[in-house]
């Protein structure tokens, strides 16, 4: 009996063990059969803009400590330090460039006639206001708010100081690079996002409730989108455009302020006290002029007071 059973249990393993190398064999040939299949299926070539359309952001580079710049998608802007990279673009910064200049002339007409021919020299260059005070014969001044391109600034600032004693001469720049790009980046995400609503909307068999609804989704994100686009565009033009705010005020032979001198301290001491001295004078008449309604009321009470004191001496001088 004990023969026989060993004999049965070697068989039993004999048959397994073949059964199971067959099993292992047919799951590697199928694994290696599904990577052949994969490997011989062309991929898709990684696209950069794709991805990142998902991730919120443009592909921007950022600093790195020790140097250099590191790309990383959705790069926050505000933390750049450098014109934004996409790929190996470096793209153009956006500075807002603003100027407020004051002229003295002594002939108002002459220089509003320069300033004409100014324009006329720089084509791109026009005037977005203007407004002149005054009238012939009298003092006069004026206001200009002039649009110059970029390229142009630094020269026309020296041309418009050139038409008078400058008075005042104040640049300011602000740069809006990141908010420019960053909301290019979110315009273009946004546009997506209508196309994917478009595209729901065609394909939808849905209730009325349900297509109102994407209607209305639709047209929130259009919304959003034209407000940033209109963003873009006046951040575009401000930093395509330099502005210039122009005042001219006309004095007559006017003479600049020059360093003191002993001659000139004399005449200035001298005008000064002149001028105390009428100050006085006119002060002593206002006071005149304060005090003539009440002289009336004073003499009814000095003289009859006077009077009677004058009385009452001579009553005591009088001998007992």
């Amino acid at each position: 009996m004990q023969k026989i059973y060993l004999i049965t249990s070697g068989l039993a393993l004999l048959f397994g063990g073949c059964r199971a190398e067959k099993g292992d064999s047919a799951v590697s040939e199928k694994m290696a059969a599904e990577r052949l299949t994969r490997n011989s299926v062309p991929q898709e070539e990684w696209d950069a803009d794709k991805a990142l359309v998902g991730m919120g952001g443009m592909r921007l580079q950022r600093p790195v400590v020790g140097g250099g710049m590191a790309a990383g998608p959705a790069a926050n802007p505000a933390q750049a330090v450098a014109p934004p990279v996409i790929g190996a673009v470096t793209l153009p910064r956006k500075i807002i460039r603003t100027a407020d200049i004051k002229v003295i002339a002594s002939d108002f007409a002459e220089t509003e006639q320069e300033l004409k021919k100014l324009l006329g020299a720089h084509k791109d260059a026009y005037v977005a206001k203007a407004e002149i005070n005054g009238s012939p014969g009298a003092p006069r001044s004026g206001q200009w708010t002039i649009r110059v391109p970029v390229a142009e600034f630094d020269s026309f600032i020296d041309a418009l100081l050139k038409l008078g004693v400058p008075q005042r001469n104040s640049i300011d720049s602000k740069d809006v690079t990141e908010e420019f790009y960053d909301v290019q980046a979110r315009v273009k995400n946004k546009k997506v996002e209508e196309d994917r609503l478009v595209k729901h909307l065609e394909k939808s068999t849905g209730k009325l409730d349900e297509i109102l609804k994407v209607e209305a989704e639709i047209s929130r994100v259009r919304g959003e989108i034209e407000q940033m686009e209109g963003r873009l565009r006046f951040l575009a033009n401000l930093s395509d455009l330099t502005t210039i705010h122009l005042q001219i005020q006309e004095i007559k032979d006017y003479v600049p302020p020059q360093a003191p001198t002993f001659t000139s301290n004399i005449a200035s001491t001298f005008t000064t006290s002149y001028d105390l001295l009428v100050t006085f004078g006119k002060n002593l008449v206002l006071l005149g002029v304060a005090l003539s309604p009440w002289l009336p009321v004073l003499a009814l009470v000095v003289i009859p007071s006077w009077y009677f004191i004058r009385k009452q001496a001579r009553t005591t001088q009088r001998p007992a």
